[in-house]
């Protein structure tokens, strides 16, 4: 069950498509659907609002499953990113020497840059193989050359790099493969490979075993947007 303050309403329903009320509302958050008489209970609208919310509800137990899980490791993470800027005085040392000298001499960015050049040399990029009596050379190098498109059109090497520094820096590094329009006249889409803005915060499955996370069965990748944005993108919610 969940109980909500009526300001906590917009936060936490406002992507189910529910409106606020006064006083507190108790009960299982599909549930919260039949108060107030947002809409009619069986109507289509009603419907697929509910179905919002199981998502929403779903959603946000795994997330707090998974950030749960790897606190400790996103916490470490975040320290490793500001230590390899030149944050590398802690709080503590900062009050300590209060009215003093405080030198901060970098040296980690030579040794990233050793790691993450000898990436840029390698050039890295997908590989399609034929492995099984299914596969062969020709479908696989048909394959390749649709990744190669796909690759070019994304301007890959960009991403590949930003998730690579982020995994030498912190050890966590992330690249996503998104849909999208292949222009403002078709309804055609193609695939894009970018970067996430912030890898550290991607939550992913806390069953999976595989360093890889490769048998991930769920994987969250939280988004920074503007009120005025989410407003524009996802009106009337």
């Amino acid at each position: 069950t969940a109980q909500l303050q009526a300001e906590q309403i917009p936060a936490t329903l406002g992507a189910m498509g529910v409106g606020t009320a006064e006083g507190a509302i108790t009960g299982n958050v599909p549930e919260l659907l039949d108060l107030g008489g947002f809409q009619q209970m069986g109507s289509p609208e009603w419907q697929k609002t509910k179905d919002d919310a199981d998502i929403c509800a779903t959603a946000l137990k795994r997330y707090a499953r998974g950030i749960e899980r790897d606190r400790i490791n996103i916490n470490e993470a975040y320290e490793d990113l500001k230590f390899s800027a030149g944050e590398q005085w802690s709080q503590q040392d900062i009050e300590l020497r209060k009215g003093r000298p405080m030198l901060t001499v970098n040296r980690l960015p030579q040794f990233i840059r050793q790691v993450t050049g000898d990436m840029r040399q390698m050039k890295p990029a997908i590989k399609v193989v034929p492995v099984d009596s299914r596969g062969d050379k020709d479908t696989a190098e048909t394959i390749a050359g649709m990744i190669r498109y796909i690759e070019n059109r994304s301007d890959a090497s960009q991403p590949y790099m930003a998730g690579a520094d982020s995994q030498v820096r912190c050890g966590i590094g992330h690249i996503q493969v998104i849909k999208e329009y292949g222009g403002d006249a078709t309804f055609n889409q193609e695939l894009r490979i970018t970067g996430v803005s912030d890898g550290v915060s991607v939550v992913w499955d806390p069953d999976a075993v595989q360093p890889s996370k490769e048998d991930a069965k769920w994987c969250i990748v939280p988004v920074d947007m503007s009120r005025r944005k989410f407003e524009m993108k996802y009106p009337g919610k």
